[in-house]
């Protein structure tokens, strides 16, 4: 009977540029191998690639970045072994990170069998990547249609192709400063941005090429653009959870897990974004009792799969581990 549930994140696949987090020399031994693994388990029903499969958003600001369709060209393996794994089970889904925003099924057509989907749930397992509780990488809601990239992809453009960013959260060593000034101005975006510029070498008249129907801005559009946006989300969802949506870029999205089983009533959610592997379980006093689990990343760290089991009515969590030597190695399981 097929009763698991696989999870991988955070793979960032990009088009063969130096400055892509994918390096198919370094990391596409370990996405081969685990997706092979996962098609050869007889117990695997669903593999679920929870975001940020595909990279268009680290691309330095002189360049256009590329679109989900040039990646899914550039690796031609990994295409072949997400329709072989797609033939294998029951069901691979998709769904989108901020990294691959938007991604339709037109864009996969060459990945055979892969279903888009905008969050998983299966019973009482609950899925998505993540970053809506972000707020530099939630979609940009403040304005519509082609303004809805968030902040966070003009980071991605500032930094691409430095070796120390790596990650969301590598980004906290960068903006400390700016993020205290921010919360006593609000002015988040501008300190951020301001202190980007100045890390790199950029000034506020740098233009930002954009891939079209968008249009090439500068960085002082830029700026002027999300000024708002730490007063928009305190309004929206009040101060102490805009915060917690600043924090999310810098560690954990733990305490929104927490918060979904709550008033969902899930008993185990997955999330990616962060690049940290986590399993967490609350303790018999909570209520109810859930498992929060984070992906990692294939690019950063350990590569990592997230297996949900269910039997007899009960969830069993564990990771398993690539060891390097061309195993997954599965962990010790929570059970919830």
């Amino acid at each position: 009977m097929r009763t698991k549930r696989f999870f991988l994140s955070d793979i960032h696949l990009g088009v063969g540029r130096s400055w892509d987090w994918f390096q198919p020399g370094q990391h596409e031994v370990p996405l081969l191998a685990a997706l092979e693994y996962v098609a050869a388990d007889p117990a695997t029903k669903d593999v679920v690639l929870l975001g940020d499969i595909f990279d268009t958003w680290v691309t330095p600001v002189d360049e256009v970045p590329p679109t989900v369709a040039e990646v899914v060209a550039a690796h031609p393996r990994v295409t072949a072994a997400l329709t072989a794994c797609a033939r294998s089970i029951e069901n691979v889904f998709f769904v989108a990170g901020n990294h691959d925003m938007g991604t339709t099924a037109f864009d996969l057509v060459d990945v055979t069998g892969v279903q888009v989907i905008e969050r998983y749930h299966a019973g009482l397992l609950y899925a998505e990547h993540g970053h809506r509780f972000a707020m530099f990488n939630a979609p940009h809601k403040m304005q519509g249609g082609l303004d809805k990239l968030p902040l966070g992809y003009f980071v991605s453009r500032l930094m691409a192709g430095r070796d120390d960013y790596t990650a969301p959260g590598s980004l906290a060593c960068y903006i400390d400063d700016a993020l205290e000034t921010a919360f006593t101005t609000q002015r988040l975006a501008e300190s951020v941005i301001e202190g980007l510029m100045e890390l790199t070498g950029h000034g506020p008249q740098t233009i930002v090429r954009m891939r079209a129907p968008r249009s090439d801005l500068t960085l002082a559009a830029v700026q002027q653009k999300y000024a708002d946006l730490f007063t928009w989300w305190v309004q929206k969802f009040g101060y102490w959870y805009a915060l917690r949506a600043v924090r999310a870029e810098l560690d954990s999205l733990e305490w929104f897990a927490d918060r979904e089983a709550r008033q969902q009533g899930y008993r185990v959610v997955v999330m990616g974004h962060t690049h940290s592997v986590e399993t967490d379980a609350d303790g018999p006093r909570r209520a109810p009792a859930r498992i929060y689990a984070n992906t990692g990343s294939f690019c950063s760290g350990t590569p990592t799969l997230v297996e949900v089991d269910k039997a007899d009515g009960h969830y069993a969590v564990r990771l398993h581990a690539w060891d390097g030597h061309g195993r997954y190695v599965p962990g010790n399981p929570r059970t919830v």
